[in-house]
């Protein structure tokens, strides 16, 4: 396999090279070489090499063409965006996904599908101009990504009614003083006569602070006259993170906001909460509802995820491809002669070593490069990423996928 994509994990990103051939050399010929260059010793350079197959597209005249580089390097850039925030949704959705390639209706990991590749005709016709073809596939790059964010927005909008609902509170916070309590006193630790709400009279729920308790006991008939002797009582529910305790008591409905006063002033909490077994189970049922909906919309963008990933992916890789051409043609000339294949460099330590070598190889002394190469120490160059062959790179995967 090439590197450790199988998984799809991050790694070393695939390198597309190309270079010129002639009468004398073949692409096989080339790649006969390249593969002894970077696969023949037990230090291998590469995981595996293999050839690039690239057809003959139509670019107009070379003003054409060097204007076709400009946009094809500023449209790799916007579609691998585009791919990057596809894949943070779905490995948001699920950790473990496996991005994969739908091709010819098989599913091949990302590695499978760059050794396999095929100019797609039906797609991008070889006939039709490079702008042509460029525009049709940045649009449907933007289709696709459109589409996935309508259905993003679904599901943050489920998510949001989840976080909103009795089922998002229940894991919220840890404290009683701000924690829906619907889900602390349930009709499962409720007891029958915890709560007493008549024409006159209301049950008060207490927040008692760790370490108040016995003060609680000795004061609370004394907050308001009107409270019920004798009618305060701690709920049978376990203390909660910061060791406050839950506390009934019984007072008249006419005086809760005096008691709920008189309470905070010595750090008692009155909540506002009204216990109904049936206002439970309704809030049950909406929750159950919320969820099933919440895994509703997560599959199914997993599987938008999946499809969009695959379809822009193939349409990235079309767009190297025609970068790769562009730039042979423009450095190479016309007829378009040249080879083209794909590494992966076994690790980033090798990528100054494998440069070596395809410097070797692909420089006029190595036997595959043009003259017009001078290297690095040319005086009159500036550019420190120009090499004797064309190169791109691509990264399948983004920096937050864990390396294999």
């Amino acid at each position: 396999m090439l590197g450790s994509s199988e998984g799809g994990a991050r790694g070393c990103p695939y390198w597309i090279v190309a270079c010129n051939t002639d009468e004398t050399h073949s692409a096989e010929q080339i790649f006969s070489s390249l593969k002894h260059a970077v696969l023949g010793s037990r230090n291998a350079l590469c995981d595996e090499a293999c050839l690039l197959d690239i057809p003959h597209l139509k670019f107009g005249t070379f003003d054409d063409l060097i204007r076709s580089v400009d946009i094809l390097q500023k449209q790799d850039a916007y579609v691998e965006s585009v791919i990057r925030r596809i894949e943070r949704q779905a490995v948001e959705i699920d950790p473990d996904c496996e991005l994969k390639v739908v091709w010819q209706r098989h599913s091949l990991t990302v590695d499978q599908y760059i050794r396999r590749f095929q100019w797609d005709d039906a797609k991008f016709p070889r006939l039709r101009a490079i702008p042509e073809n460029l525009d049709a596939l940045v649009q449907s790059v933007t289709k696709t990504d459109d589409e996935v964010r309508a259905k993003v927005a679904v599901w943050q909008e489920v998510r949001q009614q989840m976080a909103n609902s009795a089922s998002g509170k229940k894991t919220g916070p840890a404290t009683y003083f701000q924690r829906d309590l619907i889900d602390v006193l349930s009709p499962d630790t409720v007891r029958d006569d915890d709560f007493l709400v008549t024409e006159h009279l209301t049950t008060a729920v207490v927040v008692v602070p760790r370490g108040q308790e016995r003060e609680w006991e000795q004061s609370y008939e004394s907050l308001d006259a009107f409270v019920v002797p004798r009618s305060s009582r701690k709920f049978n529910v376990a203390e909660d993170a910061d060791g406050n305790a839950l506390w009934r008591v019984i007072l008249f409905t006419s005086h809760l906001q005096a008691f709920r006063q008189a309470a905070q002033a010595k750090k008692f909490v009155v909540r506002d909460f009204h216990y109904s077994p049936q206002a439970y189970k309704e809030t049950v049922l909406a929750r159950s509802r919320v969820e099933a909906e919440k895994t509703k919309q997560e599959t199914f963008l997993s599987r938008v995820c999946f499809a969009a990933f695959s379809d822009i992916f193939v349409a990235w890789m079309h767009l190297k491809v025609m970068r790769t051409f562009c730039e042979a043609v423009l450095r190479f000339g016309v007829p378009p002669e040249y080879a083209a294949f794909v590494l992966r460099p076994v690790s980033e330590a090798k990528e100054k070593k494998l440069r070596h070598e395809l410097d070797k190889l692909f420089s006029p002394k190595g036997g595959f490069g043009n003259s017009y190469f001078s290297g690095k120490d040319d005086p009159g160059s500036d550019d420190e990423d120009f090499y004797p062959y064309i190169w791109l790179a691509l990264q399948p995967f983004g920096s937050h996928r864990a390396s294999a």
